[in-house]
């Protein structure tokens, strides 16, 4: 019998991979569950104050983020019943929107200490026999979300069942219009707003639908095409060696990524990755990669490749894969293996960092096992932890579930978070969702509302004499003297103000604020392709 070694520190690995074995079965438990099922005995209500005190943390503050609730989402959330399910999503526009039971509040997060025309919008989710999540929600507008005025913002809301209900304007809430998504009989898991005001909508079982609304103001919904993309006119035995091959029936999704800046949609699923480029009206499948194989020996690997006995338990390894994010160092996955045969059985947390490209790449695979391993319970339990990755070219990740937040390292950059698990389990608190707003990790606390998790400023390792110089060379224009907070973009800064910023992000790096000093520092010195930063210090 196995018995894992300690899980001390975090492995990383680099490996390449021609072949592979199965790909990992499908969950055995759906992501719904009937909306009569319990969740918690008791419900808290939550409390604005500056800080957690519920939650201890060594390297990290949990601070309040921007204003007081709106009065609905109190409401909503003291009137829940015990059975009513609640999930909260935050977007990187500035929006938020919980589910609780039937019920679904939108409203736009206020940044500043008092709420000046906040934006709180209150609507009725059609029956289901199933209960909602926040990924059934999603909202678009025909200008940028993050100054968009109600009247512009649209509403799509799908049940599990697949009745679509579509909300033309936030500003009007009892006018909406409905259909039937075409899913063919399996759960809606995933709704995505994209470009040209309309939606994707996923099932579990890898269906995906364009929906949006006609002129005519009906809504129209249609099949989006895979498997019809670049790669799609090779034949099927040469596809199937580059693991290019259509879905079986029993696939499972369990994530889909809409990045607007590229109009690239990506799935992740028990049968591999798949990426669509999007327009206004048309999809085009440029990937589908059956990735499953390369990625599972990369984990098994990583976290039992020195064991003298590794050819015999590689065949007993699961893997789940959970969640999928977007870095500079290109997609990471996160996924949790264990061994039905160790004692005890672990689930050991990983993310994977794979290339973003139109090709299956299994040699570039790079593997970072984090100490986050809590004993194993079902692969259920493993669905529910979900990853955030606040700035695109940091390596700071952070896992997340109803209970703790575990912050770590994609392991694809030269700095990154202590790895510290946070728990909000404390007098009924839960994490009823999260996202990333500001460029940060912001998650919905049952008790204290939105809250941000801050690497904790410590004391600077430079002498006293040397702080105070510093601190006075940056001090800018305005009366109280303070050093830069915001940098400026930099095709407005000029030579003098650019060797402030460096200072700056000296001073943030030995005051141990290494997220402030690195995003100070990729303004600074932005990634020129081939150039990089060297090309940066030769322009100055």
């Amino acid at each position: 019998m196995f018995t894992p070694r300690g899980a001390s520190g975090s492995g990383r690995r680099h490996t390449a991979r021609t072949g592979g074995r199965k790909s990992v079965n499908t969950p055995s438990g759906l992501l719904f569950s009937p909306r009569r099922a319990p969740l918690t005995p008791s419900r808290a209500t939550p409390t604005r104050v500056q800080s957690c005190a519920t939650v201890d943390s060594d390297h990290f503050d949990v601070q309040t983020f921007g204003s007081s609730l709106p009065v609905k989402v109190m409401e909503a959330l003291t009137m829940a019943e015990v059975d009513d399910q609640i999930s909260v999503k935050v977007e990187e526009s500035g929006w938020a929107w919980m589910v609780c039971g039937e019920r679904l509040i939108i409203w736009k997060i206020c940044q500043t200490a008092v709420a000046k025309l906040s934006v709180c919008k209150d609507l009725q989710l059609s029956p289901s026999e199933y209960a909602y999540s926040a990924d059934l929600i999603s909202i678009s507008s025909s200008s940028p979300l993050e100054s968009a005025s109600v009247q512009s913002v649209c509403v799509l809301a799908v049940s599990p069942d697949g009745l679509a209900r579509f909300w033309p304007s936030l500003a009007h809430e009892g006018t909406y219009t409905e259909t039937h998504a075409d899913l063919g009989g399996h759960l809606c898991n995933y709704v995505t707003a994209v470009r040209g005001g309309s939606f994707i909508v996923s099932s579990y079982r890898g269906q995906l639908l364009r929906v949006g609304m006609e002129a005519s103001g009906r809504l129209y919904q249609r099949a989006v095409q895979q498997g019809h993309g670049m790669l799609s006119g090779i034949g099927r035995r040469v596809s199937s060696l580059f693991g290019l091959r259509s879905p079986p029936a029993d696939t499972a999704v369990h994530s889909v990524l809409w990045v607007p800046d590229s109009g690239c949609l990506y799935t992740l699923s028990t049968c591999g990755l798949n990426k669509w480029e999007v327009g206004d009206t048309t999809e085009v499948q440029v990937l589908s990669w059956n990735a499953c194989p390369s990625l599972s020996d990369s984990i098994a690997d990583a976290i039992w490749g020195s064991e003298s006995n590794y050819a015999e338990l590689k065949a007993g390894v699961n893997v789940a894969y959970l969640d999928m994010q977007l870095s500079h160092a290109g997609l990471v996955v996160l996924a949790a293996a264990w061994h039905p045969a160790d004692t005890p059985c672990l689930a050991y947390f990983c993310l994977v960092t794979l290339p973003d490209t139109t090709l299956p790449v299994s040699d570039e695979l790079s593997v970072e096992v984090t100490k986050y391993n809590p004993p194993f319970q079902s692969e259920e339990e493993l669905h529910k932890t979900r990853l955030l990755l606040p700035r695109v070219k940091s390596p700071a990740a952070y896992l997340y579930n109803e209970e703790l937040v575990y912050t770590c390292t994609t392991g694809a950059g030269r700095s990154g978070l202590p790895e510290e698990k946070l728990t909000f389990n404390a007098s009924g608190d839960r994490i009823r969702g999260g996202g990333v707003c500001a460029d940060l990790p912001v998650f919905f606390s049952q008790i204290n509302g939105l809250v941000a998790v801050v690497p904790r400023e410590s004391a600077s390792i430079l002498p006293e004499t040397m702080e105070d110089s510093l601190c006075t060379s940056l001090a800018g224009p305005g009366p109280e003297g303070t050093p830069l907070e915001t940098p400026p973009k930099m095709d407005t800064v000029a030579q003098e103000d650019k060797t402030k910023l460096l200072k700056q992000a000296f001073l943030e790096f030995c005051r141990n604020r290494v997220m402030e000093a690195q995003k100070m520092t990729d303004e600074l010195f932005p990634d020129d392709g081939e150039g990089g930063a060297g090309g940066s210090w030769t322009r100055w």
